[in-house]
């Protein structure tokens, strides 16, 4: 996914100003939801008589060699709003690609419709 996110502020870079600050939050919390997102979904989770999860995955660094492992926890709470966050995320990217394409190609706007309708 860090690719694809670099990729996209690539090609969002020459966004005017006025419709920058948008696209840049939405990407910003897009970039934040899914590396959290990847964390969970890439660690195991023994089960905790407590309720709480926790995981652990390989060190994702290439520096480290002697095994070591990222610990990931979280709860129940926060996976829900992880989720909503995500879906949250699904629902505005379709406002913020037609933002895109209209500042991008000024004259498709007479066909492209509103981000508020």
């Amino acid at each position: 996914m860090s690719e694809q996110i670099k990729n996209i502020r690539r090609l969002t870079s020459g966004l005017p100003t006025h419709a920058a600050g948008r696209v840049e939050s939405f990407i910003d919390a897009a970039e934040m939801a899914f590396d959290r997102r990847n964390e969970l979904v890439h660690s195991s989770f023994p089960p905790q008589p407590s309720g709480r999860l926790f995981g652990h995955r390989p060190a994702r660094s290439k520096d480290v060699t002697d095994g070591s492992a990222d610990v990931v926890e979280s709860d129940l709470e926060e996976l829900k709003e992880l989720i909503g966050e995500l879906a949250r995320l699904v629902l505005s990217f379709n406002h913020v690609s037609a933002l895109c394409v209209v500042l991008r190609n000024p004259q498709s706007s007479a066909t492209t419709p509103s981000p508020s309708t």
